[in-house]
């Protein structure tokens, strides 16, 4: 049996239900229960989801029942749609340990109508979800998010030609992510046997993660652990449990590991969003595009080392030395940012979640400059986001505010008239008499 309301992120149909249509079921008890038990399960199970989106689900479906015990919310749509715009923002303040990420987001992406006073509402729960979450302590850390880095060293000038070419690399990733999609949707899941029986989909997908994920030593990893260390900066003092921090003459090696990881990971992850579980794409685009954003800094850091008196090179400090001019991790946060702007189409929340996993005001710009180049590309290629995807795919009436009117001429010149007009011309006489006016009327009306 499977329990469609539970299954896949859930961002796309809080959009639709803040929009203001209802899908009955879709924040009930039984959907709490259910999605919060069966996420437990397939993150755990190491396929490429993440649980990000379903946390929006999960406290977009909290907000709706707290909602019942105040009847000053329970019987005004409008006032429980600002509680449930709250929610959905709480819910990604916790899954990055970004709460003003977290107001953004629900400003940009989920709510329909957001005035004033629910930006401060807003604020204040996903401000209550982070402390609340850095009392309980999860991770065992004393943080607030899993994959949290920190960068010491700045970037030097030549690097900006480069993370503009990893912004439009990583909305050309996530416009192509998102065509992907909508073919392996059309073609796959429109066999018989898939349509009948969905689990089935999930036990191939299971299997083929095993089967090609297993001899990597990078796509073995958790989606969060294996982004947490794309991110991370090196230590060249320190060896490197994952070989992503390599010596001069290791370099070519981990460049060739990353590209086949790249492509198992990019595969199915394209393969495993839509299955019928519980899963989030925000990490695992951001994995694919970590991936890309880590073999570009190797590939920087190859041409730094062997060609270190190179005249874009003379800013790089000599007491650092050659390896350590280039951050391979700022690349592959840079491009992990960029991919999922470019499935989603968030472009300032993104900014500001980058800024709180990281705490550097130096790469404030860099983050900028690739999600705008990011956000343009993917625009480019592909017009509708992912949850827009999904929106048409399900037929849901969601009317998109964004959208400019398709015609400004009035209702009189679009709506055909029922009956051929008739004029009377009564300006050559100063005076008609009624009964004559009303004749001639009565002889029209039988024409």
């Amino acid at each position: 049996m499977v329990y469609y309301s539970a299954a896949g992120s859930g961002v796309a149909e809080v959009k639709v239900i803040l929009s203001g249509f209802v899908i009955h079921g879709y924040l009930g008890m039984k959907t709490l229960i259910i999605k919060t038990l069966a996420l437990v399960l397939s993150v755990a199970s190491g396929l490429s989801v993440g649980k990000e989106g379903p946390y929006v689900h999960i406290a977009t479906a909290i907000g709706n029942i707290c909602c019942r015990i105040f009847s000053k919310y329970q019987h005004n749509d409008g006032k429980r749609r600002e509680v449930l715009s709250a929610s959905a923002a709480s819910g990604v303040g916790v899954a990055f340990g970004a709460p003003i990420g977290g107001v953004l987001f629900s400003l940009e992406e989920v709510s329909y109508y957001f005035p004033p006073k629910t930006l401060f509402r807003t604020f204040f729960c996903c401000i209550v979800a982070a402390l609340s979450l850095k009392f309980l302590n999860p991770y065992g850390t004393g943080k607030i998010v899993l994959f949290q880095v920190h960068y010491v060293s700045d970037w030097e000038i030549f690097e900006v030609a480069l993370f503009m070419i990893l912004g439009a690399l990583g909305g050309a990733a996530g416009a192509l992510f998102i065509k992907a999609s909508k073919i392996w949707a059309q073609s796959f899941r429109k066999i018989p046997a898939i349509k009948r029986w969905p689990m089935l989909e999930v036990i191939l997908v299971a299997l083929l993660t095993g089967i090609m994920s297993w001899w990597n030593r990078y796509t073995k990893l958790a989606v969060s652990e294996l982004l947490f260390e794309l991110a991370s900066p090196c230590d060249y003092a320190q060896a490197s449990n994952t070989g992503l921090c390599p010596t001069k003459e290791e370099i070519p090696q981990v460049i060739r590991y990353l590209i086949i990881a790249f492509v198992i990971k990019a595969f199915l992850t394209i393969v495993t969003f839509g299955i019928k579980v519980p899963a989030g794409i925000y990490v695992p685009s951001m994995v694919v595009g970590g991936m890309m954003g880590r073999i570009v800094g190797h590939i920087a850091q190859y041409f730094v080392v062997h060609y270190p008196n190179f005249f874009l090179f003379g800013s790089c400090p000599s007491s650092r030395g050659p390896l350590a001019c280039v951050n391979p991790g700022v690349y592959a946060l840079i491009a992990a940012g960029s991919t999922m702007c470019g499935v989603t189409r968030l472009s300032v929340t993104l900014v500001v979640i980058l800024f709180e996993l990281t705490g550097s005001l130096d790469h404030v710009l860099p983050f900028s400059l690739a999600i705008l180049c990011a956000k343009w590309t993917a625009n480019a290629m592909e017009p509708l986001s992912i949850y827009d995807l999904l929106t048409d795919m399900n037929s849901y009436p969601y009317l998109d505010n964004n959208l400019n009117p398709i015609t400004d001429a009035e209702l009189g010149e679009i709506v055909p008239s029922v009956r051929k007009s008739r004029i009377i011309d009564i300006t050559e006489s100063p005076l008609v008499p009624a009964s004559e006016l009303r004749t001639k009327l009565d002889i029209l009306l039988r024409v």
